[in-house]
């Protein structure tokens, strides 16, 4: 039996990270099921819906990022996660453990970063 990760970690990760994030979730779980080339469309979508949100965050209130990137994780999940995993495989749900961690090191990354170029204090 496959290990992939659930649809909810999907949204999670694409709603309080990015959509990219989620995306590379469902690339992982595509290519397990040898669907590496949907797997690649997802990541290619995914590069879409964030440059928009970029673009609505920027021209609207700040405060909708998570709504923005919560809709583009649903789509993901629908398009992909639903037609390809929900309905066709039996599988074990993979931990967020790894992805999670990644994702402490990436903020933690990048606020250290805009601390030491923009004087943050």
């Amino acid at each position: 039996m496959k290990t992939l990760y659930s649809r909810k970690a999907i949204l999670g990760f694409s709603a309080f990270c990015t959509p990219i994030f989620g995306a590379f979730l469902m690339r992982y779980n595509l290519k397990e099921i040898n669907q590496s080339k949907k797997g690649n469309q997802a990541v290619l979508l995914s590069v879409f819906l964030t440059a928009i949100i970029i673009y609505l965050n920027l021209t609207f209130d700040n405060g909708l990022a998570i709504l923005f990137n919560f809709f583009a994780g649903l789509l993901l999940a629908e398009l992909f996660y639903k037609k390809q995993l929900e309905d066709t495989l039996a599988f074990e749900i993979k931990p967020i453990k790894q992805p999670a961690l990644v994702a402490l090191a990436i903020f933690v990354s990048i606020i250290f970063i805009l601390s030491v170029f923009y004087n943050f204090k």
